[in-house]
């Protein structure tokens, strides 16, 4: 191990833990050039990690691994974030089958440590606005493990940055718990989002608080004999030729305060007529795409399969041209998944 973590009680300065029993490759003069990556993976459906990744000159496909993280234990946080992050990348290389020495799958997950716990995603308002209360005003340490595997090796490795939170007072934190982003990241919080004007400053390696470390990773290939900047001449993977029959824009969902008043607005401006069994949706003359106004849910656009589609297909396709799965918690059964565009704006795979 060359360093150690943070210990997050003294607010030390932040480093990079290896994990013991992880070979690290140290590079000496006239050691062999690094080989150039032939296939980059990212086994993770965070939007911030591509976004972090594509902003680099580093275009990956995107599997994710539908692991479990409940039911994962650790004795301490740095270590719960490299194990779930060990499990994500393992899980998917396993899927994708046998793997060459220069096909890389990179698993991430990050945790928030805050008085010696571990804390991930809260999932609900109550959580967040508690979890909130315990830590604004304070610092804490955010933990982003990492781990590459390839054909012919592997490397774990924690990224570990001291986040110092701003006093938010108490209304401030219902207009953030109000827009739904601390629910669905590790921490309740983000530096690239909302969140930023909550976070006074950082000690370490802002991209780990997004959630993947670029110096980590270069580094970690480097142990394994890739090189980085072979990652920038690799080019997304290439979408299926000609337009899709299989979806359409079935409708537009907008935010509103009120209703009634969108209603009377839209109907007005658009000559859209309300649905006579439910009123929030406005339907065009003929056939087209609906407006939907609700009071509760973000807005976004539904795009409906057609009777023969298989959502998951559809899912899988447009993950292939450049979407990612959102944070979302999909309730048991849902007909629908949760995706971003490559600008990050969500809209809805629904089975039609």
């Amino acid at each position: 191990e060359r360093a150690l973590a943070p210990d997050p009680s003294s607010a030390a300065r932040p480093a990079t833990r290896r994990l013991a029993g992880v070979g690290v490759a140290v590079s000496t003069p006239g050691a062999a050039a690094p080989r150039p990556v032939r296939r980059f993976v990212l086994a993770s459906q965070s939007p911030a990690r591509l976004a972090t990744l594509r902003a680099a000159g580093v275009h990956p496909e995107v599997v994710v691994s539908g692991v479990d993280e409940s039911g994962v234990q650790a004795d301490t946080p740095a270590v719960l974030a490299a194990r779930l992050s060990l499990l994500k990348a393992e899980t998917v290389a396993r899927r994708l089958g046998h793997l060459g020495p220069d096909e890389v799958v990179v698993g991430c997950d990050s945790v928030l440590e805050l008085d010696g716990e571990a804390f991930g995603k809260p999932r609900t308002p109550e959580v967040a606005r508690e979890r909130w209360r315990a830590m604004r005003g304070r610092s804490g340490v955010l933990h982003t493990g990492h781990h590459v595997h390839t054909g012919a090796g592997a490397r774990t490795a924690t990224a570990s940055t001291v986040v110092h939170f701003a006093d938010v007072g108490d209304d401030e934190l219902e207009d953030y718990l109000a827009t739904g982003e601390p629910l669905q990241v590790a921490g309740a919080f983000t530096l690239d989002g909302f969140g930023g004007a909550f976070v006074r400053g950082v000690e370490g390696d802002p991209h780990s608080v997004v959630g993947i470390s670029l110096p980590l990773l270069r580094e970690l290939l480097t142990d394994l004999g890739l090189s980085w900047t072979s990652l920038w001449r690799l080019t997304p993977p290439a979408p299926p030729a000609g337009p899709s029959p299989t979806l359409t824009l079935g409708s537009v969902v907008l935010q509103v305060a009120d209703v009634e008043r969108a209603a009377t607005f839209w109907t007005q401006a658009l000559g859209f007529r309300p649905d006579p069994h439910d009123p929030a949706f406005l339907v065009p003359p003929g056939d087209g795409t609906r407006l939907h106004l609700d009071t509760d849910d973000r807005t976004h656009l539904d795009l409906w399969t057609v009777a023969t589609t298989d959502v998951d297909a559809e899912v899988e396709r447009l993950l292939a041209l450049g979407a990612s799965r959102a944070e979302w918690e999909h309730p048991p059964g849902a007909d629908f998944v949760v995706l971003t565009d490559p600008d990050g704006h969500h809209f809805c795979v629904v089975g039609h």
